[in-house]
């Protein structure tokens, strides 16, 4: 064999090898940035799971007569590090400021929920994308409902009326079942996520390999 074919096959050998270490490093590249979506979308699911666990009286009560706590209780489902900015926004509604924080975590929390079902494979994604969404609906729920209570407060003091007429007036009956269908499709999300095992299948989705 000629030096010039030698050459030429050591030159292809090479550029062949270079070719494999490239895509090589863009899979391995691929895979961290994957893990990196998961742990992330992971990270801020397990926070809210953690509200609801230790909310879990809120979530499972029965509501028979008006929620006056709903302010304490938004407190209470927003007191970690990823929602606590959004928690003044209850004392505050309607206010731009804090309506604009509110709306800016509210989508954010939707964004989550579309994330979590494309980055985690099959059923998995799909029961956090739900939980996620669900957690968004009841703030969304409490927020609007919170509303409504300042509403009989007004309507109240103006029209000299009770509670009950003050908030049969307004609808606060109709809200007030809002909501609570919002907690109880939450904590039905929540169980499902406990039932499913969830944490050890993010886990094994998150291994690198």
């Amino acid at each position: 064999m000629a030096i010039s074919n030698v050459d030429t096959v050591v030159t292809a050998s090479t550029a062949l090898v270079a070719l494999f270490a490239t895509f090589y490093q863009i899979a391995q590249s691929n895979k961290q940035g994957l893990f990196n979506h998961r742990l992330s979308v992971w990270t801020n699911a397990r926070s809210l799971m953690n509200l609801c666990e230790k909310n879990r009286k809120y979530l499972e009560r029965g509501q028979e007569g008006p929620d006056l706590a709903n302010d304490l209780s938004f407190q209470f489902m927003t007191n970690n590090a990823y929602l606590y900015s959004i928690g003044p926004s209850i004392a505050h509604v309607l206010e731009q400021d804090y309506q604009q924080l509110l709306l800016c975590k509210l989508a954010e929390l939707q964004d989550l929920a579309l994330e979590a079902k494309f980055v985690f494979k099959g059923d998995l994604g799909k029961s956090l994308s739900s939980f996620i969404d669900s957690y968004h609906s009841l703030l969304f729920s409490m927020y609007q409902y919170q509303l409504v209570l300042n509403h009989v407060e007004k309507i109240g003091g103006e029209q000299c009326l009770g509670l009950d007429d003050a908030c049969e007036s307004v609808g606060e009956p109709e809200e007030r079942q809002k909501l609570a269908d919002a907690r109880r499709t939450l904590l039905e999300s929540y169980n499902r996520l406990i039932d499913e095992k969830v944490e050890k299948r993010v886990e094994k989705q998150c291994r690198l390999r």
